[in-house]
């Protein structure tokens, strides 16, 4: 596995079916098999590359204690669901904009 900027780069496996005379390849098929250790290593090392990321952003931290602030000052209120879809997104409206 490479890396570029620290970012793991996937290797490239391609892959080749034929659909109806049409040659489709998927360069990234073997992703698709979450046993294959290969696949396991990039998904953490992603994982990891991406925390790394996100740890960096400047005002994450009060950022996200804000949203955390935001969740917890007002519960979230469903006062029914209906089965039909016009209902559904009419509850979802009035939740939204807080009418009870």
């Amino acid at each position: 596995m490479t890396q570029t900027n620290n970012q793991p780069i996937a290797p490239i496996q391609p892959v080749t079916d034929d659909y109806f005379g049409i040659e489709i390849v998927d360069n990234y098929r073997y992703m698709e098999n979450f046993n294959d250790s290969a696949v396991q290593q990039w998904v953490k090392a992603q994982a990891d590359y991406t925390i790394d990321t996100l740890a960096q952003l400047p005002g994450r931290d009060a950022f996200f204690d804000r949203m955390k602030e935001l969740d917890d000052s007002v519960p979230a209120k469903v006062s029914g669901v209906l089965r039909r879809a016009v209902a559904i997104s009419q509850v979802c409206r009035t939740v939204a904009s807080g009418i009870s």
